[in-house]
């Protein structure tokens, strides 16, 4: 099944933000007072290893001016992939298994001695 990647990564929304923080002059402050909320949560927008989160991603919707469906296309993406990762996993598991009780009969049946 194709998955349709999103317009924005997670690393390209961090990305713009930075660059429209600074094109704005704004601090951490300035995110804080926007939009109500903390210091720590203002530094997240702008950490590459943080992952938006559907509030978050109205935030920095709001404030790049860019449509939220847009953004939240990344979220439904990473869900799809994980759900794949898992899915392969178990894939995977369920097959080597097949696979080893596959052999495990044919060792069986070759050692097998029958009597007449």
């Amino acid at each position: 099944m194709y998955i349709r990647r999103p317009l924005f990564t997670n690393d390209d929304i961090v990305s713009m933000m930075i660059n429209k923080m600074e094109f704005n002059r704004h601090t951490f402050l300035d995110l804080m007072k926007i939009y109500n909320i903390s210091e720590k949560y203002a530094k997240l927008f702008v950490d590459y290893e943080s992952r938006y989160n559907f509030d978050m991603l109205k935030i920095a919707s709001n404030y790049l001016n860019v449509e939220l469906i847009e953004l939240l296309a990344i979220l439904e993406y990473e869900e799809k992939v994980d759900i794949d990762k898992k899915t392969e996993y178990e894939l995977n598991y369920a097959l080597n298994y097949i696979f080893d009780t596959m052999i495990k009969q044919s060792v069986l049946s070759k050692n097998k001695t029958f009597h007449t």
